[in-house]
C-alpha cells in the first residue's frame, strides 16, 4: 500500500511539474518523453529501498532516466517545522534543496520526504507536493505521509 501510494504521489507530482514533452504530436502511447534526467532525493527517514523499488516504473513512464541520490540525501532542516500547525513548512524544505543541492542543469529533482507538510496561510488540509522553477533544476518536494484526518477515517471504518 505504502509503494503504490508513494508511486501514485510521484508521478502525479512530475506531472504536474510540466517537464516538457520532445514529442509534440502526441503518438507517446501513454509515456511522458521527457528531456532531462530525473533526481529522487530521500529528505529524512525515508527508506531508500521504496525509492529504487519505482525507478524502473518512472524511466518507463517518462521515458528518461531516474536516479535515486542517495548520496545527496537530506536532512529536514529544524527550522522548518510549525509547532503551531505541528506540521513541516515545504517551502523552508525546498529552499534548503535550492541552497544545499547540486544538480545537473535542466535536471528535475524530487525530493520525497515522509512528513506531514503544509504552505502557511494556504487553507489547504491535505498537502502532498510543490514545485519550485525558479531555479536552475526544476525542484519539487512531495510527502509520502499519510494526512491525520485520512487515517482516522480509516480507523472508523
Amino acid at each position: 500500500m505504502y509503494r503504490l501510494a508513494l508511486i501514485s504521489l510521484i508521478i502525479f507530482s512530475l506531472i504536474l511539474t510540466s517537464c516538457g514533452s520532445k514529442d509534440k504530436s502526441g503518438n507517446h502511447e501513454g509515456n511522458i518523453d521527457v528531456d532531462s534526467d530525473i533526481y529522487i532525493v530521500p529528505i529524512g527517514d525515508v527508506d531508500v529501498k521504496y525509492l529504487k523499488a519505482i525507478v524502473p516504473k518512472l524511466e518507463e513512464r517518462f521515458t528518461t532516466n531516474v536516479y535515486v541520490a542517495e548520496d545527496k540525501k537530506m536532512p529536514i532542516p529544524d527550522d522548518a517545522y510549525d509547532y503551531d500547525e505541528q506540521k513541516y513548512i515545504s517551502v523552508y524544505i525546498l529552499h534548503e534543496m535550492s541552497k544545499k543541492l547540486q544538480f545537473p542543469p535542466n535536471s528535475r529533482v524530487l525530493g520525497v520526504a515522509n512528513v506531514d507538510m503544509h504552505v502557511p496561510g494556504s487553507g489547504y488540509t491535505f498537502f502532498f507536493g510543490q514545485s519550485n522553477k525558479k531555479n536552475e533544476y526544476g525542484s519539487n518536494i512531495l510527502s509520502s505521509h499519510e494526512p491525520k484526518l485520512i487515517r482516522s477515517r480509516k480507523a472508523k471504518r
